[in-house]
């Protein structure tokens, strides 16, 4: 058994580099950390954004979104954008194309949809505005008699 120091001094920790080095817990190996995003892709997330957030709007729908360009107070991993449709919760996060949610985006869709929460990952504008309309057909098909 390979021993944890998750307590390490951190007079330790400059005598143990090895031991703790980028993607390392002690002796843990971690998952490797994803790059930071480019300022092409948040670029490319921020007018995902605009765009669904703006067909929304046309269609009276209230979005809530944070700002990208401050510190926030809500949770980590929060989805970009927060809107209800017929009635029920939505969640969507707006990624760069190809690219995944993050662990911490993940956990808290996870813990959303236990609440009854919608939430969709989009890359793709197209995609996006099927997807709202796909919810919208099965809320309104749950409705059916």
């Amino acid at each position: 058994m390979k021993p944890e120091f998750s307590q390490a001094s951190e007079s330790f920790k400059k005598a143990n580099p090895h031991i703790f080095a980028e993607g390392t817990l002690g002796q843990i190996l971690l998952e490797p950390h994803d790059p930071a995003p480019t300022k092409e892709e948040i670029k490319s997330e921020k007018e995902l954004q605009d765009q669904i957030e703006g067909h929304l709007e046309r269609a009276n729908i209230v979005v809530i979104r944070q700002r990208m360009d401050k510190k926030t107070t809500t949770a980590v991993g929060t989805p970009d954008l927060l809107f209800a449709l017929k009635g029920q919760a939505t969640a969507f996060e707006c990624k760069a194309k190809g690219k995944k949610a993050t662990p911490d985006q993940v956990k808290m869709m996870q813990r959303m949809s236990a609440n009854g929460w919608i939430c969709r990952v989009v890359d793709d504008y197209d995609a996006a505005i099927h997807e709202i309309h796909k919810i919208i057909l099965q809320l309104t098909l749950d409705q059916c008699p």
